[in-house]
């Protein structure tokens, strides 16, 4: 009697484990798969147009048709400029498990650096939502443009008792995308070194990246003599990682003195006006 009791109950639990493995196995069969989008990059081109596919992946197969809206989205890069705006379903049917997007990406010859925008999923059907941004970066392939250069003019009162400061610029027509260095050197044009201007030689400058414009000084030293306005060339030589556009600038001492008499007979350039 025992033993049939035994037997009955060993059999009981036997059905009930079975049929705890069947119902465990029937969950995982119809627990949905998750659908991601994944990343892309695609290089921009000067001429005609390139693709950038995204593609969407489930994690399993599904006995299902899986389907998910999908638009792009503006980040660093333009719709219209830099790619072509799309929206609309991705559907991936029973049995397989990745289908893909292709975004038109346009092209350029502007040096900008890379740009991003996304295609964004949405209203995901018969699947669990993953990773539902994908990013697509457009790599800039233009070359990085060369700065041009020129150091400009001034022009200062000379002065009579004190010496001061004249500034010129050095600049740059676009901000540098890394460091130009260069020198610069200071001459007599018909001023002279050490009564009209204190030397200076030759000196290094950079102009750091991001920068477009250094300023450089030149002491002039006064007098109270009359005299036609002088000059002092400023030349730039050894330029690296920028095109010289204008490599002399002109600082002018202007006569505060009173008029020049230049011959001596007693006219001055006031008396001939």
């Amino acid at each position: 009697m025992k033993s049939a009791t035994r037997s009955r109950a060993l059999v009981a639990l036997v059905v009930l484990m079975g049929t705890m493995v069947a119902t465990a196995s029937h969950v995982a069969a119809i627990s949905p798969p998750t659908l991601s989008v994944g990343d892309v990059s695609v290089l921009e081109g000067n001429t005609g147009t390139r693709t950038a596919v995204f593609t969407v992946t489930l994690s399993a197969p599904s006995t299902q048709t899986v389907s998910a809206t999908y638009a792009t989205v503006a980040g660093t890069a333009t719709a219209g400029a830099d790619y072509t705006s799309k929206h609309g379903t991705v559907k991936i049917v029973g049995g397989k498990v990745t289908k893909t997007i292709a975004i038109t990406v346009l092209p350029d010859a502007a040096t900008e650096g890379d740009e991003q925008f996304a295609v964004h999923l949405s209203t995901v059907t018969n699947a669990v939502g993953g990773v539902l941004d994908g990013t697509a970066t457009i790599v800039d392939d233009d070359p990085a443009s060369t700065p041009h250069v020129a150091v400009g003019d001034a022009t200062v009162d000379e002065g009579n008792a004190q010496n001061r400061k004249a500034s010129l610029v050095i600049a740059l027509d676009a901000p540098a995308t890394s460091a130009v260095t260069m020198q610069y050197h200071v001459t007599g044009g018909t001023a002279a070194s050490g009564s009209d201007y204190a030397p200076v030689g030759t000196k290094k400058v950079t102009i750091k990246a991001g920068q477009r414009q250094k300023t450089i000084t030149v002491t002039v030293i006064p007098d109270t003599t009359a005299e036609v306005d002088e000059t002092i060339d400023i030349s730039l030589t050894n330029v690296v990682g920028a095109a010289v556009f204008d490599g002399t600038g002109t600082l002018t001492l202007r006569n505060d003195d009173g008029p020049v008499d230049f011959d001596g007979d007693g006219y001055t350039t006031t008396d001939c006006a």
